[in-house]
């Protein structure tokens, strides 16, 4: 029922909340030159000598009885051609559902009539550098979560989804609800701003979530099940904050929104994390990070008289290897 829904509505972009953040990131990179400025001598390599990736050098030695020559020590290079991911997300699922249309009379809230638990959901990512100052992301998430809950209707009706009436007990109706997902993201990234305190990305994509939905009466044989595809568009920015020289601060939020008439929806995604990297492995090329967060993700629907929001969200690790 989910997929019809939101297949007949619509979904905005709301990337307003991130506005503060790429200006902050902006005004960090602008003033980062010129506090660290210094006179230029007629020994010091010219600026095209060095790589427009890399950033400022880390040390300049110049030897006893070498004069005039110049070594230069870069810093470890801020883009990496792969990274491989595994993420582990300890999320709570929240939301509700109002249904009223024909066939449908059901409302729930996922929070207070249910017991949802929280689950491990685990995710693999791959990001790799499709050349120039683009990036592309293939990325996997599998949720699943399941509850008895309370369902009720309005006053003069039965509990009814998809036509199947539910069995009433004093106005209520005893439901067993389930709703696996399975996440696939392909993002292009474009770098914005690079500096050596950080980097803006836009990004843009989409989203395709494979849903199972099982809605089963627990005193009678009544269930309904579900199984569809949602495509999600998604835009948005990605920024990071170099810290210290392996401690940083990243953050990311998408989605997409669209209203017309009666109908609409949208869909949010929220990553806030700080990353570490480890020391890098010169005999392998592998550069070791982890990063430590919060994720969370939002669908919502609003289809004439049927409304309905699903919430993720919780704390998450994710190991990350860079070559």
């Amino acid at each position: 029922m989910f997929a019809k829904m939101f297949f007949h509505g619509t979904c905005s972009i709301s990337i307003v909340s991130l506005y503060a953040i790429v200006i902050f990131f902006v005004s960090a990179a602008a003033c980062a030159p010129a506090a660290g400025a210094a006179p230029q001598s007629s020994n010091a390599p010219s600026e095209a000598v060095l790589h427009k990736d890399f950033p400022p050098p880390k040390t300049i030695q110049t030897p006893a009885g070498s004069a005039g020559e110049v070594f230069i020590e870069l810093e470890e290079k801020p883009w990496f051609y792969h990274n491989d991911e595994f993420s582990m997300w300890n999320n709570e699922f929240s939301g509700y559902l109002s249904l009223r249309k024909p066939n449908y009379n059901l409302k729930t809230n996922f929070k207070r009539d249910a017991n949802f638990k929280r689950k491990y959901s685990s995710g693999f990512g791959w990001l790799f550098r499709s050349g120039g100052r683009a990036e592309s992301y293939l990325g996997f998430t599998h949720l699943d979560h399941s509850s008895d809950l309370i369902a009720r209707g309005d006053l003069n009706y039965d509990v009814e989804f998809d036509g199947r009436k539910f069995n009433i007990i004093n106005g209520e109706a005893n439901i067993h609800f389930s709703l696996k997902i399975n996440a696939f993201d392909f993002m292009v990234i474009r770098r914005l701003k690079n500096t050596a305190w950080g980097h803006i990305n836009f990004l843009y994509g989409f989203r395709a979530m494979q849903c199972d939905l099982i809605v089963k009466d627990i005193n009678s044989p009544v269930s309904v099940y579900y199984d569809a595809i949602l495509p999600l568009p998604n835009i948005g920015f990605d920024a990071r904050y170099n810290i210290g020289r392996r401690l940083s601060a990243c953050g990311l939020f998408s989605g997409f929104a669209l209203r017309r008439g009666e109908r609409g929806g949208r869909f949010n995604n929220l990553n806030a994390a700080i990353e570490y990297d480890f020391k890098n492995e010169r005999k392998t090329g592998v550069n070791m990070s982890i990063s430590a967060g919060y994720k969370e993700q939002y669908i919502e629907a609003d289809i004439e008289e049927n409304r309905y929001a699903i919430r993720h969200s919780g704390p998450m690790v994710k190991f990350i290897a860079k070559f």
